[in-house]
């Protein structure tokens, strides 16, 4: 990343990766976040249940008086996105979406990148081949008179 920090780029990231930390270190350097987040992660608040396509937002500021927002969004009866972005503020909603937001729209767009390497990453295991048979221990044959 760091030919492309402080020059404007925003970064998309899968759960895997982004976190509180990661969006302070990217903002501070000139360089904004979206992704989602898993919700098991210990910084995430515990939000209640919702209905669907509605929305619950979150704001934390950090050092530099840099903002990053948490936005739980409510896609079925018993699931739910949870995406954190410097980038967006607030609550713009797409017009012609059924209420979805702008922040989420941004990066249903732009996650073909995100996409794309982890479908690369399933294709290309890191086990390798083995040329032994492994042994068999406890069997049993059956020998016919012939």
């Amino acid at each position: 990343m760091t030919p492309y920090l402080s020059k404007g780029y925003n970064v998309c990231c899968d759960n895997f990766f982004t976190n509180i930390a990661l969006a302070e270190k990217l903002t501070n350097s000139g360089t904004s976040i979206v992704g989602t987040v898993r919700a098991n992660r210990r910084e995430i608040p515990i939000g209640k249940a919702n209905f669907i396509h509605e929305s619950e937002f979150f704001e934390t500021t950090m050092e530099k008086g840099n903002v990053a927002n948490l936005v739980r969004y409510q896609t079925k009866k018993q699931k739910y996105v949870l995406l954190l972005s410097t980038m967006h503020r607030g609550c713009a909603v797409m017009s012609n979406t059924k209420t979805k937001l702008a922040s989420i729209e941004f990066y249903n767009r732009n996650k073909c990148g995100v996409d794309l390497l982890d479908s690369m990453a399933r294709m290309h295991l890191t086990k390798s081949p083995m040329r032994r048979w492994p042994w068999q221990f406890g069997a049993t044959f059956l020998i016919l008179p012939v």
